[in-house]
């Protein structure tokens, strides 16, 4: 980055419909953010989404997930989910 900031490539996903590339940055002034870009490379017509997210918003992020691994443990356990599919089993 031109400004003296560090991006650090933490993961990406690929799935069938799009891929997602998280990274951290750390700005030159200190300010950090985490930077999610959400894209569909099958297409290269579409824009893809970027999102920032500062402590604040990254700790709600990992609440959501927490809701949503809840939500799906709720389902599974009522044979409501098709066994395999949303577990790491």
């Amino acid at each position: 980055m031109e400004d003296g900031s560090l991006q650090v490539n933490v993961g990406s996903l690929q799935t069938v419909i799009g891929s997602m590339r998280v990274s951290f940055v750390i700005q030159s002034s200190g300010v950090a953010f985490v930077q999610i870009y959400c894209s569909d490379p099958k297409d290269s017509r579409k824009a893809g989404v970027l999102f920032q997210l500062d402590g604040k918003h990254y700790q709600e992020l990992k609440d959501l997930i927490g809701k949503t691994d809840e939500a799906i443990a709720k389902f599974e356990a009522a044979g409501q989910v098709r066994p395999g599919t949303m577990s790491r089993r």
